[in-house]
């Protein structure tokens, strides 16, 4: 299923914590979805990042 049908990511609510921390949570979830989460965390951890940037 496509991100933008899941009625969990895209909703009002997902869509005003996207725009209020410029996150781009599309782009995490293919990330986690391509290298895992344990590794993803790791990613993000060394980096100092809680998510990517619009």
């Amino acid at each position: 299923m496509p991100l933008n049908e899941c009625k969990k990511f895209n909703n009002f609510i997902s869509k005003v914590i996207g725009f209020i921390f410029r996150s781009d949570r599309a782009k995490c979830i293919e990330k986690i979805k391509e290298i895992g989460v344990e590794k993803f965390a790791s990613e993000m951890s060394y980096a100092g990042k809680m998510t990517y940037k619009r």
